[in-house]
């Protein structure tokens, strides 16, 4: 049951959002409504990031052996109530509700729910120092989105684009922080996270006078964040390996 609503939904999500990752590049519309579709291009990767990357992809990861991946799950959980707490709060009205419906659904289907979010950790110092990093990097532009979703209500305001830009670079400290304890399933959230650093890092340097885009700075230390976080998986990896070969060879 649940790896069915596992795939189900993350095939939906990709394909409902994940669109939005190319769009800036394809010069889709994707906005029903937008006066100007053009304006909303950064906004539609990080669109496209926070659904067709960071959800769908762990969606799609717990398909596969969820109780091994647990710390997804829980990465799942957190973001998901922190969007729709902060979409409600900020009158987004039901749509935000609606939307996350599929995730409650997978949710409650996952076998392993009542072991979630153990204080177990075994935290890797290299992974925190790239997260604290990070975040500080962002911070400013978390504060400057907060203030317009507050102050302007525009077409951003209307589709939600100033809250997930605000949210967006939260969901990415949290995802790190949950990545830096080295629990089972951290070294697929690491991958999700590179990827979105880098995505979005890459999208600020094409996409540079666009609202909500990154600063050339904060773009190029949010692409080394990235390449950092598959540097250090492949490291783990492979002195996890060697490891592995010289218990075999002791034997």
């Amino acid at each position: 049951m649940f790896i069915a609503a596992a795939i189900i939904f993350g095939i939906y999500f990709g394909f409902m959002f994940g669109i939005s990752l190319l769009s800036p590049w394809l010069g889709i519309d994707l906005g029903p409504g937008y006066e100007n579709a053009e304006v909303h291009y950064f906004h539609s990767v990080q669109w496209g990031v926070y659904w067709g990357i960071l959800i769908c992809g762990s969606l799609l990861c717990l398909a596969w052996k969820p109780l091994k991946k647990p710390i997804v799950m829980e990465f799942i959980i957190i973001v998901s109530v922190i969007y729709i707490v902060a979409a409600l709060s900020f009158g987004h009205g039901i749509l935000p509700v609606l939307m996350a419906v599929p995730i409650v659904i997978v949710i409650a289907c996952y076998p392993g729910l009542g072991s979630l979010f153990s204080l177990k950790a075994n935290y890797s110092k290299p992974l925190l120092v790239v997260t604290v990093i990070a975040g500080i990097a962002m911070f400013s532009g978390v504060w400057d989105s907060f203030y317009l979703e507050v102050t302007q209500h525009d077409e951003h305001h209307k589709f939600q684009h100033w809250l997930v830009s605000a949210l967006l670079p939260i969901f990415l400290f949290i995802g790190g922080i949950l990545t830096a304890t080295q629990r089972m399933g951290w070294i697929t959230l690491s991958i999700l996270l590179g990827i979105s650093y880098v995505y979005l890092g890459v999208s600020s340097l094409l996409l540079p006078d666009y609202p909500s885009s990154w600063n050339g700075t904060v773009a190029i230390l949010t692409i080394i964040i990235g390449m950092t976080y598959f540097i250090l998986n492949w490291f783990d990896k492979t002195i996890n390996k060697n490891l592995t070969v010289n218990k075999a060879t002791s034997l």
